[in-house]
């Protein structure tokens, strides 16, 4: 039997008109090309850090899967060793372009980050603050969410980073030096998350549980600590419009209409009129938690 195979990258991609996403038909071509042609948005945001994929080898209306360790993946990706309780695995790590390409050939529809780069997964390099709305939130109050605990941020004299999360919420990223525990960059997102939601408990909440956060804005801290992901800027959703994750400039917000408005196959408008990924700066900032966190121990 032949069976068609291109090359993207160096990577060879078997079947690369099998649909990942019937609903927009975006091909597994589709998908790779769009790495490869805007392989600058999305490599700063995820080279040599740990990653988890949401495989879906046969499209996002089949089955998929989650995967954390290198396992049955293509040798051209990296790995780190990582202690589960008496047993070390290897988790994923992307080195380079073809890493991308060789998840994409392996169904990943998406690439969740780890919150620390692999040479020291001790030591956390970010911050995030998911905000995930209840059903009937209108988009607006996610947005005034947002910019609360930005304000919250800079009084801390803390700089932070905006981007769509691709479905329904935003996140909230502040990138740090390598000086924090996992403990103290956890223990500083809960203190700040549950100050918000004492302060207004009818619009915000840190409680997971569907069920009692109804018209509630959840302040998802727990995305702070080892091995918990948060999907990579520029990263595709397992959504019927195969939506991205996108980064943001902070006065963009006020004209955005959703957090899944960018998609594979409208990307290009948008990142052609920026020129420069909105995160420039977010690799270049040098700072850490307040002193009363950082001495937590």
């Amino acid at each position: 039997m032949n069976i068609k195979k291109e090359t993207v990258a160096g990577v060879e991609l078997s079947h690369p008109d099998k649909i990942y996403y019937p609903d927009v038909k975006v091909t597994k071509r589709d998908l790779a090309e769009y790495y490869h042609q805007n392989i600058k948005w999305i490599l700063p945001h995820i080279i040599n850090r740990p990653i988890a994929i949401v495989r879906c080898p046969e499209g996002m209306t089949k089955e998929c899967f989650y995967q954390k360790h290198v396992e049955t993946l293509p040798d051209v990706l990296g790995s780190v060793k990582v202690q589960e309780e008496n047993v070390m695995r290897e988790h994923i790590v992307v080195k380079n372009e073809a890493g991308i390409i060789a998840l994409v050939q392996s169904g990943a529809l998406e690439i969740h980050t780890w919150g620390c780069r692999a040479d020291d997964i001790e030591k956390p390099d970010r911050i995030i603050f998911d905000l995930d709305p209840s059903e009937n939130v209108k988009f607006s109050k996610i947005i005034e969410c947002a910019q609360v605990l930005r304000t919250g941020l800079e009084s801390l004299n803390l700089k932070s980073f905006i981007k769509t999360s691709g479905k329904k919420g935003l996140h909230v990223c502040v990138p740090l030096k390598r000086t924090c525990t996992w403990k103290q960059v956890g223990d500083f997102a809960q203190g700040l998350a549950e100050h918000m939601a004492t302060i207004a408990p009818e619009i915000y909440t840190t409680t997971i549980a569907k069920a009692k956060r109804t018209n509630k804005i959840l302040i998802d801290y727990l995305r702070n600590k080892i091995m918990a992901t948060c999907v990579a800027a520029f990263s595709t959703r397992t959504t019927p419009e195969a939506s991205l994750s996108v980064t943001l400039h902070w006065d963009e917000l006020k004209n955005l209409k959703s957090a899944h408005e960018f998609t594979v196959l409208n990307i290009d408008r948008r990142l052609n009129k920026i020129k420069n990924d909105p995160w420039e700066e977010y690799f270049k900032v040098k700072q850490t938690l307040p002193k009363k966190f950082f001495d937590k121990k």
